[in-house]
């Protein structure tokens, strides 16, 4: 907030509780002069595509978001919930990061083999998504950085149906099938 100075700067967490780091970002927003610029909203789950639509229109109206950095639940259908709300908001070039994707997967040969939290869908599955909508759908994507501790995707300038979009749409039948669980890995209850 201090070195960028966007004029919003919304900050989502699931928590309630409004923690003394809340009250202390707060504090020091007021003390730069900042305070309007800053808006903190507690309580929310990211998986809840009408709050996080709400927020997106109270902080923004019809202004194009430049920037979304998700370091959120780590989740996959949570996280792709918010990706699919916010990423039509973005402005052409704008970037949308998705933080500490690669959670289920274990350097090879290291402990645990399976990566953490192996009931869970992987988040990587989302960056195949993303990838496989580059060629699928053209214009909506123009870039995917991919590096060790975060996914950095480019938006295109295609127009997009923010009430209609799911990632899931933007690649073809055979783009999808790489997606489908094989016959011998464990289950997938994402589809």
């Amino acid at each position: 907030l201090e070195l960028a100075r966007p004029r919003r700067l919304v900050a989502i967490d699931r928590s309630h509780k409004k923690a003394a780091a809340t009250s202390s970002i707060e504090d020091f927003a007021t003390s730069r002069g900042l305070a309007d610029a800053l808006m903190i909203r507690g309580g929310v789950d990211q998986g809840d595509r009408t709050r996080l639509a709400e927020i997106a229109e109270e902080a923004f109206a019809d202004e194009p978001i430049d920037l979304v950095i998700d370091d959120c639940s780590h989740r996959y259908d949570e996280t792709r919930s918010s990706f699919n709300v916010l990423f039509p908001r973005l402005r052409p070039g704008g970037a949308y990061v998705i933080e500490d994707w690669p959670w289920a997967h274990s350097p090879v040969g290291t402990e645990p083999l399976e990566g953490f939290y192996p009931d869970q869908v992987p988040l990587s599955r989302l960056v195949f998504e993303l990838v496989l909508a580059v060629p699928g759908s053209p214009g909506l994507i123009d870039e995917i950085t991919v590096d060790p501790g975060m996914v950095i995707v480019t938006r295109g300038k295609r127009q997009i149906d923010g009430a209609e979009f799911d990632v899931a749409d933007c690649s073809n039948p055979r783009g999808r099938m790489l997606l489908a669980p094989l016959a011998d890995a464990p289950s997938d209850s994402a589809g």
